[in-house]
C-alpha cells in the first residue's frame, strides 16, 4: 500500500516545524501503530508487524452469523405474521452485503 505524503508547512511558515521534528513525529506515530522501518533512504518504507489471523477472521464471521440468527429469531417472534421466512430474508441480505 502506497501512502501519498501530505503537505505540511515548512520551517519558515508560521507554526511550521523543522524537518527533523516532523520526521520524528511521523516515526513515533508509525512505531506506536505497530509498523517497523524497512528502508530509510530518500523514501521511508514502513511494514506492519501484525500478521493476518485466519482464526480471528473465522471467529468474527461466526459471531456475525450468530448475531444475525439471533436477530432473525427476535424478528420472527415479534412479527409472527411474516412466518418462517425471516431466517431466509436475514441470511439473504447478509450474504448480499458480504459479497460486495
Amino acid at each position: 500500500m502506497l501512502i501519498q505524503p501530505d503537505d505540511s508547512p515548512g520551517e519558515n511558515a508560521p507554526g511550521g516545524k523543522d524537518l527533523r521534528n516532523q520526521a520524528g513525529e511521523i516515526m513515533a506515530y508509525m512505531k506506536a501503530n505497530n509498523y517497523d522501518v524497512i528502508d530509510a533512504g530518500e523514501t521511508i518504507t514502513f511494514r506492519g508487524l501484525i500478521q493476518r489471523s485466519t482464526s480471528q477472521a473465522f471467529f468474527l464471521v461466526f459471531c456475525t452469523a450468530l448475531g444475525m440468527a439471533s436477530l432473525a429469531l427476535v424478528l420472527q417472534i415479534q412479527f409472527q405474521d411474516l412466518g418462517e421466512s425471516l431466517f431466509l430474508r436475514v441470511t439473504w441480505n447478509v450474504s448480499k452485503d458480504a459479497s460486495r
